[in-house]
């Protein structure tokens, strides 16, 4: 779909424009249906789809932390998600997900229990 694909395109611009003016997202943003947006994505069998959520969530995880964090990314990819992105048919796919494992999620996590 690519509705889907360009809006992806603008939530990745408006997270970097809200990044380099305010250093954080507003307090009324609403991580729940975020994260809800992401499954519904997720879910579906389109690649370009998966793999440019993918992109967006690796190029942005440093911005969410917290509670948010744990329900965006943790739960939703690592919980929900983990198999069938991890042995996902499509190698884009598969590769995204990893390195947004191994370079967002886990690296943070190491430098959070080395401080």
């Amino acid at each position: 779909q690519p509705a889907v694909h360009t809006a992806l395109l603008y939530v990745d611009f408006w997270i970097q424009t809200v990044m380099h003016y305010t250093r954080m997202l507003p307090d009324n943003f609403e991580y729940e249906i975020f994260g809800q947006c992401i499954e519904r994505i997720v879910e579906s069998d389109l690649v370009l789809n998966i793999s440019k959520c993918m992109w967006l969530l690796y190029r942005n995880a440093g911005v969410f932390y917290g509670q948010p964090r744990r329900l965006i990314l943790h739960r939703t990819l690592v919980g929900r998600f983990f198999f069938p992105l991890f042995l996902h048919w499509n190698h884009t796919v598969r590769r995204a997900y990893i390195r947004l494992l191994l370079y967002q999620l886990c690296e943070t996590y190491r430098r959070s229990t080395s401080e």
